[in-house]
């Protein structure tokens, strides 16, 4: 959103409560949309994230297994029409991408410092946006900082948003799961000349989950949990240091971090409070068996950006933001269909094992 800014001329500051970049992954599905619109906000940045990216073959298959030494199938998602990829290219110079947000966060600081509209501030922790009398937004900055004042303020705080809830405006719908993950170093876990897939489905006695390949022989194994007093919640690096050698058969991965979360497909109420403004996981949330977290966010930006820049221009009445929500709420919940669509119909694979989704709700 800054960068979208910048290029209209439009002078931004962004508060980040991190001092350093994520180290755990979360997204890593990059569409060829979000690399096309970065490519218009800084065409530096989205170079370097699709050079960060695997070809394309080495991101296409999919697996399950019991044992990572004997899968039980494997899919290919490229299809079996090679004019398909040829097709792809005619329609934009990119395709989609498989980079971890691990690598994205220091990217995308990094782009947001070259930028000089851009006063990037981190370990800024935001308390509260709220209105003034004189029509304008104040921020809070906790640690007793300067309050800033600003026409508008974009909530880019994600699914936990601070700005969200101060604004008294709620998330609508379903947790659907919860979530535990560890971030994972197991260099040779797959010869040279084997197939190293993109996700690998496990289901086994002990451990059910999904384990996402990552670069430089990284991985993010990732299973369900039912109750915050299970040990995978309560001591996680304990769970996984026994786990992780269970599940890949070897006692010499190093885990980075671990880390939990809620699976939900949830909808704020509104994407707009006067001068408050909701993108990304702070307006919307889905399940990650679509990709759509990141890339949606990325779309909230694109639509915004010009329609902030009328409005403070004055070639728009402020009217002009209320189409925001208008717009992009019947694609997210479209998005949100699709992806809890795609979590239970992971069903019809496990099925023959007796092993259901909806049973774990």
């Amino acid at each position: 959103m800054a960068l979208l800014l910048a290029r209209r001329g439009i002078a931004t500051t962004v508060l980040d409560r991190r001092t350093e970049p994520l180290q755990h992954p979360a997204a890593h599905v990059v569409n060829a949309p979000t690399l096309e619109t970065w490519e218009l906000a800084a065409p530096r940045l989205a170079r370097v994230v699709a050079d960060f990216s695997p070809p394309l073959e080495e991101i296409t298959t999919i697996r399950w297994a019991s044992e990572l030494t004997d899968p039980i199938a494997d899919l290919d998602i490229r299809g079996d029409d090679p004019q398909d990829l040829v097709r792809l290219r005619t329609l934009s110079p990119y395709l989609r991408s498989h980079v971890g947000q691990h690598q994205l966060m220091a990217e995308l600081w990094a782009a947001l410092e070259r930028e000089p509209l851009v006063d990037l501030r981190l370990g800024a922790v935001v308390e509260e946006a709220r209105a003034t009398p004189d029509g304008t937004m104040e921020v809070l900055v906790a640690g007793g900082a300067e309050p800033l004042v600003s026409r508008f303020v974009v909530a880019a705080d994600g699914a936990n948003s601070v700005l969200r809830t101060r604004a008294g405006i709620e998330l609508r719908g379903p947790v659907l799961a919860h979530m535990g993950s560890a971030f994972i170093h197991a260099p040779g876990l797959y010869a040279p000349d084997e197939v190293r897939p993109l996700l690998t489905w496990i289901y086994r006695p002990g451990f059910t989950g999904v384990m996402i390949a990552h670069a430089d022989d990284h991985y993010v194994l990732m299973t369900i949990y039912l109750h915050p007093e299970q040990e995978i919640a309560r001591s996680p690096r304990t769970y996984w240091e026994r786990t992780v050698p269970q599940v890949l058969g070897r006692d010499d991965a190093t885990i980075r971090s671990t880390g939990t979360w809620s699976m939900t497909s949830q909808l704020a109420t509104r994407f707009r409070a006067g001068g408050l403004l909701l993108v990304g996981d702070a307006a919307h949330r889905f399940p990650h068996t679509g990709g759509f977290g990141l890339n949606s966010g990325v779309q909230d930006a694109e639509n915004l950006a010009w329609k902030l820049e009328a409005v403070l221009d004055g070639a728009a009445d402020e009217s002009l933001l209320d189409t925001y929500e208008d717009e992009r709420r019947p694609v997210i919940e479209r998005f949100a269909d699709y992806s809890v669509t795609n979590h239970f119909r992971l069903d019809e694979v496990t099925k023959p094992f007796g092993v259901s989704n909806a049973s774990l709700l």
